[in-house]
């Protein structure tokens, strides 16, 4: 997880990398019963191929987010960077029974019967929706104060002064920074593709025969992905 470069822009330039977004997710709980992440994939494909799904996206460029292990513990491990420093729901609540399922009976948590209704698209107005995106955005707004500030301190003989504390206070705001950089086990696709079928193809694609799994699927149009696909690639 790196800070994006797009982010590195003049303020009309960075507010324009704020955009709606939307995503799908599904983890390897929230099935009726015990799936591949071959087969969960093929599942979660189905769900963004249904017409009945609520807030469904209009454009289908993609960047999936995606965890697979053979035991939970291994997959709750995988989970535990990125929960840590980017709290991203889905993969929460799969780190959550994943971690649950090394404890006695009683303290699992309770899985899905197959009744609720999963994996509807979630739409966030803003992508900065996303913890660490966020706080990358604050950390650029910051270092644009830098320049902007240049047109307003005046030069005067008595504004010198003032103009020098305020620097100084100014100074030490712009170095409390929250973007943090980590390396984490979450593994990342980018795919194009110009329709729900398109992307459901390609998502048949992942996985393989272990049982332990997590998947968010962020739709958008390459320029919308692009602060997403920065700061997970």
């Amino acid at each position: 997880m790196q800070f994006p470069p797009s982010f590195n822009t003049d303020r009309n330039g960075l507010a324009g990398k704020t955009t709606a977004i939307n995503s799908i997710s599904l983890n390897s709980y929230e099935t009726p019963t015990a799936l591949s992440s071959a087969k969960g994939a093929l599942l979660l494909a189905k769900s963004i191929e249904d017409l009945t799904r609520q807030q469904r996206p209009t454009s289908w460029n993609a960047l999936v987010l995606y965890a697979i292990a053979e035991k939970p513990e291994q997959l709750a491990e995988k989970l535990e960077t990125i929960n840590e420093k980017c709290p991203l729901m889905p993969f929460i609540n799969a780190q959550q029974y994943a971690q649950s399922l090394s404890t006695i009976n009683e303290d699992k948590t309770t899985p899905s019967t197959g009744n609720e209704q999963s994996r509807e698209w979630q739409q966030q107005a803003d992508n900065r929706a996303i913890p660490a995106l966020n706080d990358a955005y604050n950390d650029a707004s910051l270092a644009l104060v830098e320049s902007e500030s240049q047109n307003v301190i005046t030069t005067l003989d008595n504004a010198i002064t003032e103009a020098e504390t305020l620097k100084a206070e100014r100074d030490i705001r712009l170095a409390q920074t929250k973007f943090n950089a980590v390396s984490t086990s979450i593994k990342t696709q980018s795919i194009t593709a110009n329709s729900a079928r398109g992307l459901a193809n390609a998502i048949k694609k992942i996985g393989n025969n272990q049982m332990h799994w997590a998947y968010i699927v962020y739709t958008g149009s390459t320029s919308e992905l692009q602060p997403i696909t920065e700061l997970f690639t």
